[in-house]
């Protein structure tokens, strides 16, 4: 039950109808057809004064954990910068073709985490130097043609608005294999396309953006004339095209199949925000160290909760808000054993 509303679910029913018409969420401006995500989860209505001490409580319990640990970002970010710049010798060094394509794997693998962390770095969770963090975002993005001044902004509206409004920048609609429009279709240059075009359209909520698109285009467009002048006097020219674009290919296969898995068929309003973030988004079972490679996102439910936890408090928050779920006999949040089972998943349940 939901705003007072019995809400059913059919199989066929695959699209979410929810229609919000003002800032901020609350149940008075919520428009709700009887229409859910095909696997988002009913939660119990809590009376206003179970609401407002839950979601005290959740606060209090991880109050101790916010502080950042700046060696888990340091060592990470040595560890990637190392292995980034280890598949580049092995790719313009090697002999040999297998060699050569050992490198662009190990590079794209590493630039996808760089790119990760640059999400950490957008929250201020990474090192918790601000200007350095987004010098670091700046460095990383740019050479993949990556907005990442643009997303810096537009990121903080998805926080706002996931399960909430409509306009979510990041929302993943429900439709039929969205694996193959994403992750084998889009992939990375669709990620940069559509940070533009959410910049574009948010221009009037966050005066910001403008200014953001511009130094992103101004930084993009300099750095690849300065790589393209460089290649093009060395005779590498088609080479470096070519390992650009297969490294698009795996770094966006990365970050579309954790976007899908982290949101897709989650989202959906519930009693008040905090509970739409909960609810709104996926657990991932990994163990301590991937967790760290991902910069916490497979505790995406609590990161959306508590947005300014660092990734190495997360499990530890993920336990403290699920004993409080359960204390206000509140449904688990949304959990998967491992990314393998959550793709298997997506895939049974979009075909």
């Amino acid at each position: 039950m939901l705003c007072g509303l019995d809400l059913t679910v059919s199989p066929l029913q695959i699209c979410c109808s929810v229609r919000l018409v003002a800032q901020p969420y609350s149940e008075c401006q919520l428009f709700v057809k009887p229409v859910l995500e095909p696997v988002a989860q009913l939660v119990p209505r809590l009376t206003a004064e179970e609401l407002r001490r839950f979601s005290q409580e959740i606060h209090q319990a991880v109050a101790s954990l916010y502080r950042v640990n700046r060696w888990y970002g340091w060592s990470r970010l040595a560890l990637l910068i190392g292995l980034l710049f280890t598949g580049g010798w092995m790719y313009w060094r090697a002999d040999h073709w297998t060699l050569s394509l050992a490198g662009l794997v190990v590079l794209a693998l590493a630039e996808s985490a760089l790119l990760i962390a640059t999400h950490e770095a957008l929250h201020g969770t990474l090192l918790a130097l601000p200007r350095w963090e987004f010098l670091f975002s700046c460095l990383v993005s740019w050479p993949m043609a990556c907005p990442s001044c643009t997303y810096g902004l537009v990121h903080l509206w998805h926080h706002r608005w996931n399960s909430v409004d409509l306009r979510d920048p990041e929302r993943i609609p429900v439709c039929r294999r969205p694996w193959l429009k994403r992750i084998l279709g889009s992939g990375g240059i669709g990620l940069i396309v559509s940070t533009v075009h959410q910049g574009l359209l948010l221009r009037h909520e966050d005066p910001r953006l403008p200014w953001r698109l511009g130094w992103d285009a101004a930084g993009i467009f300099l750095l690849h004339t300065s790589l393209l002048w460089l290649v093009i006097a060395q005779g590498v020219f088609g080479r470096y095209v070519l390992s650009w674009l297969i490294v698009e290919r795996i770094v966006g296969a990365i970050l579309q199949s954790r976007a899908l898995v982290e949101h897709w068929g989650l989202w959906h309003p519930r009693q008040n925000h905090l509970l739409s973030q909960l609810y709104g988004s996926r657990t991932i079972g990994v163990n301590y160290f991937f967790n760290q490679l991902m910069g916490g996102l497979p505790y995406h439910s609590v990161h959306h909760a508590c947005p300014s936890l660092p990734s190495h408090s997360l499990p530890e928050a993920c336990e403290r808000i699920d004993k409080l779920l359960k204390d206000y006999r509140l449904p688990s949040l949304p959990y998967s054993r491992s990314y393998p089972m959550a793709m298997a998943s997506l895939f049974k349940r979009s075909t």
